[in-house]
């Protein structure tokens, strides 16, 4: 059953993140955290870098091929945003960035999608479509995920597509499957959520995490539930892994349980000096080290607690003053 407690302070939360969004905020263009182009002298810069692609014309390029309007559309989203590819790559000839966006196009890509993957790695402009990107994309088809869902996900997180097709996302993308027992569709949504489990990295990292959580007495079904939902978590640094699962434990969180891993997931995400900042204040309230095992049994759903136990200690002081007391022999 709902806990009315979590309920109201998730309500609460959310409308304190609302209040936010009216505040100062600086925007990223996702993994590589170059900041977006966000005055005329930046914009300038952009617009003078693309320009050397070549013209710009509804007629032809420099090789004498028709620009459709579709690419047109790009060159100039990219003039507008993309200060990360004026800085990161050199493009003398259009041929390659024509033939990459083109491709991106063909296989279904829209415009904001394909401009979002040339933020992200803009060193794709400069590769071989045919030889570097369609192996890739024929592998994810031959895996059963559609076009549209491939679009969604490499726009997002395009790591992969600098990855070697033969020596590491094949093989890792085996490997975890068979590791996890899932299916392919599931492998896939597990990489939208951390790109490092197709690269040749993973395996190291994760295994020695793996072994830990054995050690600790984690069942092996919870451990592979969870690194198919929540893989980032474990590729931890394995001393950093180690002090919050013994952190977990000695709030009295069962290891044969399935919320000591949501537990981890919620310690992982902030420094200790953090949580124990935010423990503390729950404590003035009159909560309890058990308290908080009571309250990840009856709500067990990784993203109401996280949205709880990840709050700010001056968002619960906040609420706490403002609700008046509230203690876990409030929740239902």
């Amino acid at each position: 059953m709902r806990l009315i407690w979590m309920a109201i302070f998730d309500e609460y939360v959310t409308g304190m993140e609302n209040e936010n969004l009216h505040g100062e905020m600086v925007t990223t263009n996702g993994e590589i955290g170059v900041k977006v182009a966000n005055n005329e002298n930046e914009k300038e810069q952009i617009s003078t870098s693309i320009k050397s692609l070549g013209p710009i014309n509804v007629g032809q390029s420099d090789n004498g091929l028709a620009k459709d309007k579709c690419t047109l559309g790009i060159y100039e989203a990219l003039s507008e945003s993309a200060l990360s590819v004026s800085k990161k790559v050199q493009l003398k000839n259009p041929t390659k960035p024509d033939s990459v966006l083109n491709f991106f196009k063909n296989h279904g890509f829209s415009q904001t999608q394909i401009r979002k993957t040339v933020e992200r790695m803009p060193k794709l402009l400069l590769c071989n479509a045919e030889k570097t990107l369609l192996p890739k994309f024929q592998f994810f088809y031959s895996k059963g995920i559609p076009s549209s869902d491939l679009s969604v996900v490499l726009s997002s997180t395009p790591a992969v597509l600098g990855y070697n097709i033969d020596n590491c996302i094949i093989p890792n993308f085996n490997s975890f499957k068979d590791f996890t027992r899932c299916d392919d569709s599931e492998v896939f949504l597990a990489y939208k959520k951390c790109s490092l489990i197709l690269s040749n990295s993973f395996q190291s990292i994760v295994a020695a995490n793996v072994a830990l959580l054995r050690e600790h007495g984690v069942p092996d079904s919870n451990i592979l539930t969870e690194l198919v939902r929540h893989p980032r978590v474990f590729t931890l640094n394995h001393d950093k892994f180690r002090r919050t699962v013994e952190e977990v434990e000695k709030l009295g969180f069962n290891p044969l349980k399935s919320n000591f891993l949501t537990a981890y997931q919620v310690l992982a995400q902030i420094s200790k000096s953090t949580w124990e900042r935010k423990l503390n204040v729950f404590k003035e309230w009159g909560w309890s080290d058990e308290d908080f095992v009571i309250a990840f049994e009856k709500f067990p759903r990784q993203e109401d607690n996280s949205k709880v136990f990840s709050a700010s200690s001056s968002v619960i002081q906040r609420f706490y003053q403002e609700t008046n007391k509230w203690s876990v022999s409030d929740l239902e």
